[in-house]
Formats: C-alpha cells, structure tokens, sequence
C-alpha cells in the first residue's frame, strides 16, 4: 500500500508541471476551450469587406472590427493552409494554387504549410475548430519544449515553469500566434537546442536523430526566417559547447551531418520553395530599412508594447506597425533574467549572453545588420531581420527560469537596485522625453490621433502599467532582500504578476471570434459557386470591392493575389496591366490587379468584376448578371476563354517590346501570339472556327479537347512556370511561355486531347534526397555503437 501510495505520489509529482502547462494556456484561450470561439481575425472579413459587411451576422450595427493588423492571418494564412489541407484530404499532392495571381505555386510557400505536424488535427476536426486548437497547441507546444530545456539546463520546476511561460506568451508568440507559422516554428527552437546540447554531452545518437527530426519538423511549421535563426543559436551552442574539448572535430562533423538530415527530410518542400525564390518577384523587391530593422526609439516595446498606442484601440502612432513590438517580454521576465544572467562563467549563460547580443544586433538598425542586410549575407535580405528576436525571447525567458532559482536560494544575496536598472531607466527617460515633447506640441493638430487624443498623451498613458508592474517587483525583491524565509512567496507572487502582465497584452491584442462567421457564404458567393459548378473555368476581379485571397476558400479564381512570394512574370504583367507601360517596376507582394478595365484582363480570362452597387461602368463591355445589396457582378462580354487556338504569331525578342506590343496590340487579342526567344514570350490572338473544349480543371491538372483547323498553338492563359509538362495525345511536348506570363504548346491539324500537369522536378528531387535521408538516418543509428565518438 505504501509502495501504491508512493507511485501515485511520483507520477502526480511528474505531472503537475504538465497539468499546470495545460491549465495556463487553456485559462488564455478560454473563449475557445468554453465557448468555441475562433483565434482568427473574422471580424475583419464579415466587418469590413464586401459583400459580407451587407450583413450584420447577429449584430445590431454590423460586425466590429477588434485587431485590423492581423489581417494576414484571415486573408493569407488560412486560406492557403485549408487548401493545402484540402488537397491532402482528396489525395493530391499540395502544389499548385490556381485561386490566386493566375497561379502560383503552393508548396513551394513555406507558409501555407500544409505538411505542418500538427496538421494532423484536421483529420481529427472540422477545418475551423483544427485551426483553433492548432493555434492553441503551439502555446503547449513552446511551453513545455522551453520547460525541457530549463530542466536539462538544471533550473527548479518552478524556475522551468516561469521561464517557459515567459517563451510561450512573450510578445514574439502572442503576435504571431494567429499566422499559426511563427509561433510553431519558434516553439521548436528550445527543442532543438535542447538535442543539440544533449548530443554534444552524451554524444549518443538519439539525440542526433532528435536534431534531425525536430529540424525538419521546424521547416515543415511554416517559416523559413526561424530556421535560420535556429541554425544561429546552434552555432552559438556549439561554440560554446566544444570550447576546449579535444574530441570537437568529430563531434562537429556528426553534428553537421544531422543538421543536413533535417534540411534532407524536408528537401520535397525546401528545393521546390528555392525554386520559386529563384523564379520571383523576391528578388527585384525592394524593402525599406524601416520595415526590416527595429530603431532605437523603439526600444521602450521591449517593457511598455503599448507606448506607440495599439491597433486593437485604434491609437497607433509609432513606426512601422504594431508587429514590431515581438521583443516584448515584460518587467517581471527581464528583471528575473538580470537576476539569472549574472553568472557568465556557466556555458549556458554564455550561450544566452551571446544570443541576446547576437538577436539585438540583427533586429535593430546599425552598421553591422545593414551590411549584411544590403549584402544579402545568408540570404538575409529576403527576411525581416527583427524577427531574430526569436532568440532575443528565449534567452530572457531562459534566464529569468535561472533567475527564479537565484531569488530561492538562501545562500543569495537579492539586489534590488541591479535588476531593476535597466527597465528603470528606459521608463524614467521616455516619461521625460514624452512629456517635454507634449508641452513643446501642445495644441498642434497635426501630432492628434483621429480621436483627437494627442499621441503624447497616449504614449505617457501607456507608461502607467508599466511604471506600476516595475514598482511592485521592486517592492517585492525589496521583501525578499529583507525576509529570506518569504522567499518561495515572492516568487509566486512574481508568476502572478508576469501571467497578469502578458495576460493582458495578449488579451489586448487577440481577437477571437464565432465559427459562423469564418468565411460564411453569401449570394454572391453562392452565384459564382453555382457558375464554377457549369465546368468552364473563368477568373473574377474584386475590383475595389472584394480583397484579393478572400477568394480562395470558396475556390474561385481571382485576379491577382497577396503572396510573398510568387513568379515574376506575373509580377511583371500585373504591373504592366496597371500602368499600362511595359517601364512599370514589377508588383510587389501585392500583386494586385488595380485596373480592371484594362483590355489584358481579357486575356486572362476576367469572367467577372465586382462593382458597388450604383456606379457607372462600360455598358458596351460588360452587362450586369447579378445584384445583391451593395454589389453588383458584371459580365465581361469580350473575355477570353482559359484556353483557345492561334495560328498566327511572331518572334520578340525583347521582354519590353512584347509587353508593349500587348499593350498597344491593334489587333484584337485572340488572333494573335508573340513569342520571345530563348524564352519565348509573346501577345496573343484567336482562331476562326477551331473548337477547345475543357475537359477537366483541377489544381494539379487540366485537360482539354483541341479541334484545330490547321497546325498552330494552344493557348492557355495560366502562369507560365516550370514545373508544368504537356502532353498531346500522350505524348510529352514543350510548353512556351507565350504573351509574356501564359503558356503554349504547338498542336498539329485535327483533333487531339491535351493534358498539362503541375509535376515540378524540384519536388520529386526533393522527395527522393528526402528519401535517402530517412534511409541514411537509419544507417547511421542502427551502427552508432560501431562509429565512437
């Protein structure tokens, strides 16, 4: 009995920091554990774009609007990884999206991440309530990988607890926690430090295949910056780790090679997601420094998130956006780490020592990041370097798990002037600057904020919680300094005040909102459903009416799209569509199509526009087929099929004489294609009494019947982009790009059946090095007791 009661007693003792894990996270996503709310911005969709804002969804005035700057989340994220779900469900492959920006690759986009490992919940649930707790199991995920760590790196469960607290709802987290990327990405970066530091001890291979597998697990969660990041924490680990030890060289090339197992398990994502980097827009874009760097004025985010106002209350005044402010910690987490900082003779110190320099250098703006930054070091210059405040969260909240640890030991000394220095003096001066800006103002116009609030007022008003929390850990380490036996008390009462302190940022920042309305239909989504459903495909344009990706989950084709990354044909014919030049500099993430009328959007099979209920438009080019409410949807009577044969073309071989040649064809478009060599490109024409009919249209494949009165070209106009093979009759034949963004292949006189399909070499390259990984991986464990370290 008493052997009983002690097992028990063991096991409640092994699980209570689990339970308590569990519990804390849960408490945050209450509305979604008690009243099955969403953490998705809904609010924005239904509130604030047509057609859904026509109706109020339950609500007197309409939907309010909470958090506008997390739109992405809504209009980005969701849609691509419900479609790549979506595919693996039907039992395709996740590599195309034909839904945006005449296609684009979707694989290939690490965000749509559709090979996510905890994509396994949408098997499990509907799509909306996996996304919710998919979210939420990022949360556990970093909490108890960050408590893994703390526990090898020999803190007290308590000082674990704390510290993986601080990780999983740090400003970084609670931020990106709705892309349902970021914050999964993150989560892994504890863990793998974690093998990594094992192996380096212990050098047994498990933990070689634990970096191998949680590496490739940290790719597949959907973004690539973090990786990198985590690649230079590991480094810094592993400098600090190997310092003097003669055995180095050996374990340094074990190392290497389950580094590069972990990039070989994902190479089926990562070669084709290098393929699109190397075919984008990402490459002539041009970010300014103000939205890759972090300035010095906004080093108050890291203890007051608030001081440049918030979005959520519609008061931001500061730089950029609220994004900016990922660095956010708390008092009570970088007051603990001070505290736990202090002895740099521990490696693991160290190693945070060196993290923490390393993620402020690369965040904020100076000679240094520039360089790398304007030199495109590591590829860098396709990131956003203040998201190496990945390692900049985990390095505070590690050493506020040590600090914990320092405050509960009675053999101590508590200083309460020394942890406290830094956040002190950072407020002190900031109410200083900010009030003698405010006198020095007072009464102008223009530094009001549309409620008319002063943004001064705003950035003092913020100050006032962070002042307080400040105080009361003063006031608390001040008890501890004076009653060692109150010690354990002090600390508890520090959690309290952290989980309060993060609570009500996130609280602040999140929206959470009701499954009915995420993505709801409407008539007019109903009307284009029910249009896509004759089997004939044709593309739409919101014009100002309808955000581009909106489209996506009710898979209609849209003009245009939001991508971070997407060919750069497109980017260049979008361009050239909207300022009717072939000069324009090529779109940017935005790809989207702002001049609708223009006659190219013929061309790429513009069925339908979107106009506000009321507005004049070209009754000669379209006529209405359907109102609801605010919106009307026009048809275009000179659209262009998806597919058609040309007998007539020519050769450019200048890429802007061909766009120009588009834009100023005196010819109607459908008679006509111009082809640049080597890459052929060109402007498209028509036939006379040739037939194509589509036989199929799905994400991967197409197939058409082709009646051709003589030889010529079937045109197609879908992205131009490797990776898509042609077959007439079954035989294998070239596809060129044609008009400058579509495709073509030659087709002979007579009937024939052409099939195109989306079978990128990349992926299937990819699928076999990750193959050999796997293969490679075994081999390596099974002889581990062989190969000695």
């Amino acid at each position: 009995m008493k052997d009983l009661k002690k097992n028990y007693f063991h096991l409640f003792n092994k699980l209570t920091p689990l339970v308590v894990i569990i519990g804390l996270v849960f408490i945050f996503f209450w509305k979604v554990v008690l009243r099955g709310f969403v953490p998705v911005p809904a609010d924005l969709l239904v509130g604030a774009y047509l057609p859904w804002s026509d109706y109020k969804w339950g609500y007197s005035t309409g939907v309010p609007v909470k958090n506008p700057i997390v739109s992405d989340s809504i209009s980005f994220t969701y849609p691509l990884r419900i479609l790549g779900v979506d595919l693996l469900k039907s039992n395709q492959w996740p590599l195309w999206n034909p839904y945006l920006l005449q296609g684009t690759p979707l694989l290939a986009d690490f965000q749509s991440a559709p090979f996510s490992p905890t994509n396994i919940l949408y098997l499990l649930f509907n799509n909306v309530t996996a996304w919710s707790w998919q979210v939420v199991l990022q949360h556990i995920v970093g909490f108890v990988f960050c408590y893994i760590l703390l526990r090898h790196w020999k803190a007290s469960k308590l000082g674990s607890l704390i510290g993986s607290f601080s990780f999983a709802f740090s400003g970084f987290f609670i931020i990106w926690s709705q892309w349902n990327a970021h914050a999964l990405a993150t989560a892994f970066l504890p863990l793998i430090l974690y093998f990594e530091d094992q192996f380096l001890i212990t050098k047994k291979y498990k933990y070689g295949v634990g970096i191998s597998i949680s590496l490739c697990l940290q790719i597949f969660s959907g973004y690539p910056q973090i990786v990198l990041y985590t690649l230079m924490g590991m480094g810094i680990l592993w400098l600090v780790r190997i310092w003097g030890d003669k055995k180095w060289v050996l374990k340094s090339l074990f190392l290497s090679i389950f580094v590069a197992l972990g990039i070989g398990l994902a190479a089926f994502q990562v070669l084709p997601a290098n393929e699109l980097v190397t075919y984008s827009q990402r490459n002539v874009e041009s970010l300014t420094y103000e939205w890759v760097f972090l300035f010095p004025k906004e080093v108050i985010t890291l203890f007051a998130p608030d001081y440049f106002g918030n979005h959520a209350t519609q008061n931001y005044w500061g730089p950029k956006n609220y994004l900016g402010t990922i660095g956010y910690v708390g008092i009570v987490a970088f007051t603990l780490a001070v505290v736990g900082l202090r002895n740099v003779k521990r490696r693991e110190v160290k190693f945070l020592w060196l993290s923490l320099v390393l993620s402020l250098i690369l965040a904020f703006q100076n000679p240094i990041s520039v360089f790398l930054w304007d030199r495109n070091v590591l590829g860098l210059k396709a990131g956003v370097f203040y998201k190496s405040l990945s390692l900049f969260i985990l390095a505070v909240s590690v050493g506020a798990g040590f600090g914990v640890d320092i405050l509960l030991s009675v053999k101590q000394k508590v200083k309460v002037v020394l942890p406290l220095i830094i956040p002190l003096l950072v407020i002190v001066i900031y109410i200083l600057i900010t009030f003698y800006l405010y006198q020095t103002t007072k009464g102008n116009p223009e530094l009001s904020l549309l409620r008319g609030t002063p943004k001064y007022t705003v950035g003092l008003r913020n100050l006032v919680f962070p002042g307080v929390v400040l105080v009361m850990v003063g006031g608390l380490l001040f008890v501890m300094q004076r009653f060692k036996n109150l010690r354990k008390i002090g600390v508890l009462l520090l959690f309290v005040l952290m989980i309060v302190e993060l609570f009500r940022f996130g609280w602040k920042f999140s929206p959470f909102v009701s499954k009915d309305i995420v993505y709801p239909t409407t008539p007019v989504w109903d009307f284009l459903i029910k249009e896509k459903g004759k089997g004939v495909p044709f593309r739409v344009s919101g014009g100002d009416i309808t955000s581009v990706n909106l489209n996506v989950p009710y898979k209609i084709e849209f003009l245009g799209g939001y991508e971070a990354v997407y060919p750069l044909v497109e980017a260049k014919f979008i361009a050239a569509v909207n300022s009717g030049n072939s000069n324009g500099t090529p779109q940017d993430r935005f790809g989207i199509v702002s001049n609708p009328t223009s006659k190219l959007t013929n061309l790429m099979n513009m069925k339908y526009l979107f106009i506000k209920t009321g507005s004049l438009y070209d009754k000669k080019r379209f006529t209405s087929v359907f109102t609801d409410k605010s919106v009307t949807i026009l048809e275009n009577r000179e659209v262009l099929p998806r597919a058609f044969v040309v007998h007539d073309w020519e050769v450019e071989k200048d890429e802007k004489v061909a766009m120009m040649s588009l834009l100023e064809s005196n010819f109607p478009l459908g008679k006509k294609i111009i082809f640049e060599e080597p890459v052929q490109v060109g402007i498209s024409g028509g036939a006379t009494s040739d037939k194509v009919e589509v036989v199929s249209y799905n994400e991967n494949e197409s197939m058409y019947s082709v009646q051709s009165t003589k030889d010529g070209f079937l045109f197609v106009s879908d992205t131009y982009y490797p990776g898509w093979k042609a077959y007439v009759d079954g035989k294998e034949t070239k596809i060129l790009r044609a008009d400058f963004a579509f495709r073509a292949i030659s087709v002979s006189e007579g009937k024939h059946t052409v099939e195109m399909v989306y079978k990128p070499e990349s992926f299937f390259n990819g699928l076999k090095i990750s193959g050999v990984s796997v293969i490679v991986g075994l081999v390596v464990f099974l002889a581990r007791k062989r190969i000695v370290i």
